[in-house]
């Protein structure tokens, strides 16, 4: 059994996140972070892609998935010697996705579907253009602002996955752009 961490907990009557699948999931980090032999690899996506069952008096949310992000930056910090995306093709995904034509950026579900509003986010990829290159629009753009990101589903709309695949893109450069020059 995993040692148990110091989260906070909910009472008895409310739920939280599963202790014993959080414990689990943090000594596999810290395993992986202090390269444990048979250790898996991890990555910033892992970290963020997580979930747990909620439970009655599990875990606080919140104070998890602040931790979480924590543990994100440790593991992002840890494998910091791979340049951002390490696989050639993501920086060149990433770049068509920011570049591409509002409306058109993602696959979208069938109309009779629901899927992420378009126009939300295509503005707020907008923001996130105007930050990576420096306009007023996206000051102050960190990870946290890209992970709280949410769309409402309307028909017709892109497809969820291609967009929450291109924000997990947009945390990594973050993130590696944070550890590149921190400060």
């Amino acid at each position: 059994m995993p040692p148990r961490t110091a989260l906070p907990r909910e009472t008895r009557f409310r739920k939280g996140y599963d202790p014993v699948q959080v414990d689990r999931f943090l000594a596999r980090v810290r395993a992986a972070l202090d390269g444990e032999p048979g250790a898996p690899r991890l990555t910033g996506a892992d970290v963020r892609r997580v979930g747990f069952p909620l439970v009655r008096g599990g875990y606080v949310v919140a104070a998890v998935d602040s931790h979480l992000d924590d543990v994100e930056e440790r593991v992002v910090r840890a494998d910091g010697a791979s340049p951002v995306g390490s696989a050639p093709a993501r920086p060149a995904l990433l770049a068509e996705v920011l570049s591409g034509a509002r409306g058109r950026r993602f696959p979208r579900v069938r109309w009779w579907h629901g899927g992420y509003s378009r126009r939300e986010v295509d503005a707020f990829l907008d923001g996130v253009v105007a930050a990576l290159t420096g306009g007023p629009r996206g000051s102050g753009l960190d990870p946290a602002a890209v992970r709280q990101a949410v769309f409402h589903l309307r028909r017709g709309g892109y497809d969820e996955t291609a967009v929450d695949d291109a924000l997990d893109l947009i945390v990594d450069l973050l993130l590696r752009r944070r550890v590149a020059s921190p400060g």
